[in-house]
This record gives C-alpha cells, sequence and structure tokens, in this order.
C-alpha cells in the first residue's frame, strides 16, 4: 500500500541501499489516514526470511504510539502472545483450551454482538441467510427479542431455542448448535463459566493453533465440503468471528490508532466473511485509524508483495508491444 516510502517521518524500518549510497526508510501507518490512503501492511517471504519479526517492529510502533492491536497468532509456541506479554498490557486467550470467552453476546454490546453472532453461526452451520435455520437466526438475533427472554450468551441462546422458542425450526436448529456446544472446540463461544475476553486492554492476542482448517478444495467442491469435519468447520467460522471481533474493536475509537495483526492470513481468507472484512480495513481503514499488518508465508499461496509509491497513473506507460505486452494469463493485453 502507498504508505511507508518516500516519506520523512514516523518509525524507522529498514536501511536502503540500492546502490551502496545508504539512506533511511520511514513507515507510518498513522500518518496515512492524514495522507487519504490505506495503511495496511503485508509481508510475504520464505519461511525464516524475518516476516514475523518485522511485523512485530511495526506492531510494537503503534504500541509505542499509544495504539491498539487485535491480534490472531496460529504459531505453536503462541510466539505473539510472549511478545505482547512483553511489550504492553495484554491479555491472551487460547482457543483450545479457553481461559475467557470469545461469545460476542458477552463479549460486545448486545445490539453489535447479535450482528456478530449471527455472522459466526451462519457458516459454522452452513446456512445462508435466507435459509430457513438463517432467517431463524436473524429473528432471534434481534436486540428487542434477546433482551425480552434474556438472552445473553450464546449457552442461553442453545437453551432457549431448545425448550423455550416457538419459531419453526427452533428445535432443529439447537441440535446442530448443540453438537458443537458440547465438545471441547466449542468451549471458547458456548462456556457460560468461564469470564468473557476484556477487549479494553492495548494488546488482545487470540492463539488459534491447533485448530485446523479446510482446505480451498473442501470448500470449492459440495461432497467434500459436506464431509468436513466439525473441528474444521468450527475453525473456519471462528476465524470468521475473531475478524468481526477485531473490526469491531479496531473501528471503534477513530482517536486511537489500531492493528489487526493476522498471521498465515489464508486462515482469514479461507471464509467469504474474514475475506471481506480484510478488505474492510484495507479500503476503509484509514477513515477509522484502522490498519491491517499480514504476515504471509510463500507456501500460503503469497508469492511476493508490492510495494506502490506512485500513482497508477504515474506508472502506467501507452505501450502495446515487446515486453511491455503479456499474451496469456489473468494479466493478458
Amino acid at each position: 500500500s502507498v504508505f511507508a516510502l518516500n516519506i520523512t517521518n514516523g518509525p524507522l524500518i529498514a536501511e536502503d541501499t540500492p546502490n551502496g549510497l545508504t539512506s533511511v526508510v520511514f513507515i507510518d501507518p498513522e500518518g496515512a489516514s492524514d495522507r487519504r490512503v490505506s495503511g495496511t501492511l503485508a509481508v510475504a517471504g520464505e519461511m525464516g526470511a524475518g516476516k514475523t519479526a518485522t511485523c512485530m517492529s511495526v506492531s510494537g510502533d503503534i504500541v509505542d504510539r499509544g495504539g491498539q492491536l487485535v491480534i490472531v497468532d496460529r504459531t505453536a509456541k503462541c510466539e505473539w502472545g510472549t511478545w505482547a506479554e512483553s511489550v504492553t498490557d495484554s491479555v491472551v486467550i487460547s482457543c483450545t483450551s479457553p481461559a475467557y470467552s470469545l461469545d460476542p453476546l458477552r463479549v460486545l454490546q448486545v445490539e453489535a454482538g447479535c450482528r456478530v453472532m449471527q455472522t459466526f453461526l451462519t457458516p459454522l452451520l452452513g446456512e445462508t441467510p435466507t435459509s430457513p435455520i438463517g432467517v431463524l437466526l436473524s429473528d432471534v438475533l434481534n436486540p428487542e427479542y434477546l433482551r425480552e427472554n434474556g438472552i445473553n450468551s450464546a449457552g442461553r441462546l442453545v437453551a432457549h431455542l431448545k425448550s423455550e422458542c416457538a419459531l419453526p425450526g427452533a428445535s432443529d436448529a439447537a441440535r446442530l448448535l448443540d453438537v458443537y456446544a458440547r465438545r471441547d472446540v466449542g468451549q471458547v463461544i458456548f462456556n457460560p463459566d468461564i469470564p468473557a475476553l476484556d477487549l479494553s486492554t492495548d494488546a488482545v492476542v487470540i492463539h488459534t493453533a491447533g485448530l485446523p482448517l479446510p482446505r480451498r478444495e473442501e470448500l470449492a467442491h459440495e461432497h467434500l465440503f459436506k464431509q468436513l469435519g466439525l473441528e474444521k468447520s468450527f475453525s473456519r467460522a471462528l476465524h470468521a468471528l475473531i475478524a468481526a471481533i477485531a473490526h469491531r474493536v479496531c473501528y471503534a475509537d477513530t482517536s486511537r490508532l489500531a492493528g489487526f495483526v493476522v498471521t498465515e492470513v489464508h486462515a482469514l481468507t479461507i471464509s467469504a466473511e474474514g475475506e471481506q472484512i480484510l478488505e474492510e480495513f484495507i479500503r476503509d481503514g484509514r477513515k477509522h485509524r484502522a490498519v491491517a499488518i499480514i504476515d504471509a508465508a510463500a507456501d500460503a499461496g503469497c508469492d511476493a508483495i508490492k510495494l506502490q509509491t506512485y500513482t497508477p497513473a504515474g506508472m502506467t506507460l501507452q505501450l502495446d508491444a515487446g515486453d511491455f505486452h503479456i499474451d496469456q494469463g489473468p494479466w493478458q493485453g
């Protein structure tokens, strides 16, 4: 994105020695909002190339400037959790053995929580918003309905659908949700006995290592999608939920820079909901002082990163011959 290079202020990120002459490179995601450009940063490279160290450096600068971070950490050793605890006031949650709940009805205000909950439950159950169960969820996850029926958690929602709700399809939806609520993988959402995650700390680290993700082909082919295991289905929906919560946190206070740090970006882009939220950070984050910091490994399908420091018009040549013409592929022309 057009926010880092060839500026004269901001934290130092590197030395630039293209021709033996040393100059310095600054990076200023906060100033991107003032320049009306995206502050989102993607770092791509092979394993061990220094992607995580670069992302941590930029994230540390955000904290030093009084900003807030929401971090999705899929590293086996919870590297980001250790890092966050060493630099600022932070909270770390493990999704496989949770000490805190990510239940959106508990961690967010009811109006926002019900919308985020529907974003989570619809893909979790493999439904569409207009399917019978999708419509049921829309009716139940209404702020007025939730208040009238004393529904303030995911666990209470399942209990209500199971024995109190008279709407068509309620018992069927309850049975489907109970499949996840009764298993270890679902405790981070459905267990009412663990405290809700505090989103007000300077750094919130959500550790999702150990949750398997579906492969692209499993989502692209109907017969493979129907065979997805419970953990893969839950993990896909959970990462979309985390993205939705991060969006709420990072967009809440336009006076404070906020960063959404994503390790292994394919964990979010595996769902349409997660991918859409990342696109919103890129396109609209500048209006809210919100940026995404993306760590993408080459084996996840990200082969290069483009740092554009000119406007598209300034980089365009009206030529269509020789080396300026591509004969085939997605960039043909």
